[in-house]
């Protein structure tokens, strides 16, 4: 579902999606991941969809680099130069950074300003695009029902998951394509599975609340505080229940290797 301009913006100008406190730990792991993936050959960086800067601010002390993203209160969190822009419609001229950094970003787009986006990261990089995305997410498991009317849809306003066959091809029919150079799954996840899906349902059915940084995209719902217990990065109350399963989870032996993130390096 594309959510209504008015209910998108709610959601992305929420000063408590954008709290330094949400983001650490995973988040960190993947920034120095992201830095130790530049080229040598790179000066000069656009950090599109830049959030709160958590990437944007930490890699300004070794680089030259630039954050832009739509949501301006999240900008205010930048300490280093940062303009507001869609990534359908970028500000710069063709060819004007050594690499596109696009972290989390294009799976929240629509179909249209996706593909928008995506000629426009291709359009402003002079050689280089790095993307992270959610590394082959099955959306059914984190969506949310508005309390008010009903509508389903997904937690943080996902609209697609990326394959692995997905990755290879994000950008080579941009109107100027770039192809694959490296790809990989970053910071690996233990699990069973047929018994995780099984446990993340089941959790989902009986504990799932509505989100606390969300906004329903049919009629604007959104939460008013914070919900009660230990609130995760999305607002939702830890439980007992929640903490079986994961314990569940750690202990049971013969797992397989999953990953948080794709990150994909393209090249010109």
């Amino acid at each position: 579902m594309s959510p209504p301009a008015q209910f998108e913006k709610s959601y992305y100008e929420n000063p408590m999606f954008w709290e330094e406190a949400r983001y650490g730990g995973a988040e960190t792991e993947k920034a120095r991941l992201v830095l130790n993936w530049i080229p040598a050959d790179v000066d000069s960086i656009l950090d599109v969809g830049c959030g709160n800067g958590w990437f944007t601010n930490h890699a300004a002390k070794h680089l030259k680099i630039i954050g832009v993203d739509r949501s301006w209160v999240a900008l205010k969190h930048l300490t280093t130069t940062c303009c507001q822009a869609d990534a359908g419609a970028l500000p710069f001229q063709d060819r004007s950074f050594d690499l596109i950094v696009a972290m989390e970003v294009l799976e929240h787009l629509t179909f249209d300003r996706y593909t928008r986006a995506i000629n426009e990261l291709a359009r402003v990089s002079r050689r280089y695009v790095l993307v992270t995305v959610p590394f082959s997410e099955r959306l059914n498991l984190k969506s949310a029902v508005c309390p008010a009317c009903g509508c389903k849809f997904h937690r943080w306003y996902h609209m697609r998951s990326f394959s692995r066959k997905t990755m290879k091809r994000l950008l080579a029919k941009a109107d100027d394509p770039l192809q694959l150079r490296r790809l990989e799954g970053a910071l690996a996840v233990q699990q069973i599975p047929l018994l995780s899906n099984a446990l993340r349902l089941f959790h989902w059915r009986f504990q799932q609340r509505f989100p606390l940084l969300s906004t329903c995209p049919m009629c604007g719902f959104a939460p008013k505080k914070r919900l009660p217990g230990r609130a995760g990065g999305d607002g939702r109350s830890s439980s007992p229940l929640a903490d079986l399963f994961k314990k569940i989870e750690t202990q049971i032996p013969f797992k397989s290797t999953t990953y948080r993130w794709w990150v994909g390096l393209y090249e010109k």
